[in-house]
């Protein structure tokens, strides 16, 4: 589902990341649109942001995001979170 305002982009953001759906992630972005994930990195493109994505996906993690700031002018949004990635529970086998 897309979204209809920038409002509503981090919570389709986390139920995408949450469920493993890297098309969904996908896309809530445009073709030129940067991703930060995480301090000092920055992806930009389609195919930066799927690789970043990607890593992240591959921790099955659970993620909650809380929208700070929104800039807004024209068609194009600047949102600004702050998110806490938790990694998946991991599996381990015995002998």
């Amino acid at each position: 589902m897309p979204a209809r305002k920038p409002e509503e982009i981090h919570g389709l953001f986390a139920d995408a990341l949450n469920s493993g759906e890297i098309d969904a992630l996908m896309a809530l972005y445009e073709p030129g649109a940067s991703l930060v994930p995480q301090p000092g990195q920055l992806a930009t493109g389609t195919q930066a942001i799927r690789q970043a994505l990607s890593a992240f996906l591959a921790m099955k993690p659970t993620i909650t995001v809380a929208t700070r700031k929104i800039v807004q002018a024209g068609d194009i949004a600047l949102l600004h979170s702050r998110w806490t990635l938790n990694e998946g529970a991991t599996t381990e086998k015995t002998p």
